[in-house]
């Protein structure tokens, strides 16, 4: 009797934990609910003003209102949860959109500040981890998210 309960309680631990762990999607799967997300995200940005290029103060603003749409949208992949075999590639694709997100924010700042220099040199930062996170991002498959970050902050398209 002894033997039954201890197996008994060794199946109800086990299926709890089972129960407990979050379905781990396929790359396909993960890749559809990623590329929907940016998609969303992509046409929030594609809906803003576009600003007034001699406006420093108004072009700072609208890329302070992407770096949003984009953190809101990074946020909600950050919740996924990703393929056991694709997550440092998405931890790295992950890290570089924050660098590219935190270097807009310094150069809207610098551009509040009329310090076209800091703003030029931010810029290029957030070009650079924006490449590399497009670069990630194609790697894993993501194509609605490739482009997104840096097109939509430097003004590039997505293939160019």
């Amino acid at each position: 009797m002894a033997r039954v309960i201890a197996l008994t309680i060794g199946l109800v631990c086990v299926l709890l934990v089972a129960g407990c762990q979050p379905d781990e999607p396929t790359r396909l799967e993960f890749i559809e609910r990623v590329d929907a997300i940016c998609e969303s995200a992509n046409d929030e940005i594609a809906a803003l003003e576009a600003p007034d290029a001699a406006d420093a103060s108004e072009v700072a603003d609208v890329i302070d209102a992407i770096v949003v749409i984009q953190e809101d949208e990074l946020e909600s992949i950050d919740d996924l949860v990703p393929p056991r075999d694709d997550r440092d590639l998405i931890r790295q694709w992950i890290e570089s959109v924050r660098v590219a997100l935190d270097a807009s924010k310094v150069a809207a700042d610098a551009l509040r500040d009329g310090d076209v220099s800091a703003s030029r040199a931010a810029s290029d930062e957030a070009s650079l981890a924006a490449a590399a996170a497009d670069d990630h991002a194609r790697s894993l498959g993501a194509m609605a998210c490739a482009g997104s970050a840096d097109s939509a902050l430097t003004g590039r398209d997505r293939d160019g």
